[in-house]
C-alpha cells in the first residue's frame, strides 16, 4: 500500500490508533483553538514569567569556588594565597596571627591563618595540660603512665594534621578540622 502524495507522512495510514496528527509546531499550537492540553498559551505566559524571575536572581557561586579561585589570586603579602596560606601554618600561632592581622580581602588566607591560630593554640594549651597533670600530687601517680603513653601520640597526631593543613593550603584546597573550622570561620569574619 502506498501513502497518497497530499497525505502526510506523519500521519498512520493504517488507523490503528498510533502516532497520528503528524508535527506541528509551537507557533501551530497558539493558534489552534482546540487545544487537547487545556492552556498552551498560559504555559507560555507562565515560562515567560519565570524566565523573569530567573533574570532577576543573581548567581553566586558556592564557596568552595571562590575560595578555590581566591587561592590562586594574590594576598596583601604580595605572595600567591597558597603561599600565604602555607606560610600561615608554618610557624603554628605567630604566622597565624601575622596573617589574619595583614590579609584584609583575601578570604582563602585569612580562613588558613585563623585556623592555623585555632589549631596551634588548642594543640599548646592540651600540651600544657598534659605536661602539668603528672605533677599533681594523686592525680600524677594514677594517670602518669597512661599519660607518658598518650601525650606523644596526641603530638605525633597534630604534627600530621599539621603538614595535611600545608599540605592542602598548598594544592588551593582547604581541610576543615571539625569543631575549629566554625569557630576559625568566626574569627576570619566570614559568614557560613
Amino acid at each position: 500500500m502506498s501513502i497518497h502524495s497530499n497525505q502526510d507522512p506523519n500521519q498512520d495510514p493504517y488507523g490503528y490508533g498510533g502516532y497520528s496528527g503528524g508535527y506541528s509546531s509551537p507557533s501551530q499550537n497558539q493558534s489552534s483553538s482546540q487545544d487537547p492540553y487545556g492552556g498552551y498559551a498560559n504555559q507560555e505566559t507562565g515560562g515567560q514569567q519565570q524566565q523573569q524571575q530567573q533574570q532577576q536572581r543573581v548567581y553566586q557561586p558556592p564557596r568552595s569556588v571562590t575560595a578555590r579561585h581566591q587561592a590562586y589570586t594574590s594576598s596583601a603579602s604580595g605572595m600567591s594565597g597558597r603561599k600565604a596560606a602555607v606560610w600561615s601554618y608554618a610557624l603554628g600561632p605567630f604566622s597565624g596571627i601575622y596573617f589574619l592581622l595583614k590579609e584584609r580581602t583575601n578570604q582563602f588566607v585569612r580562613f588558613a591563618a585563623a585556623q592555623s591560630t585555632v589549631f596551634s593554640l588548642s594543640v599548646l594549651i592540651i600540651y600544657l595540660i598534659l605536661t602539668l597533670i603528672p605533677s599533681i600530687p594523686v592525680l600524677g601517680f594514677l594517670l602518669g603512665p597512661f599519660l607518658a603513653c598518650v601525650t606523644p601520640l596526641f603530638l605525633g597526631v597534630s604534627a600530621l594534621l599539621w603538614i595535611l593543613l600545608m599540605f592542602t593550603s598548598y594544592r588551593g584546597s582547604q581541610f576543615r578540622i571539625p569543631f575549629l573550622a566554625d569557630f576559625a570561620e568566626r574569627l576570619a569574619g566570614r559568614r557560613r
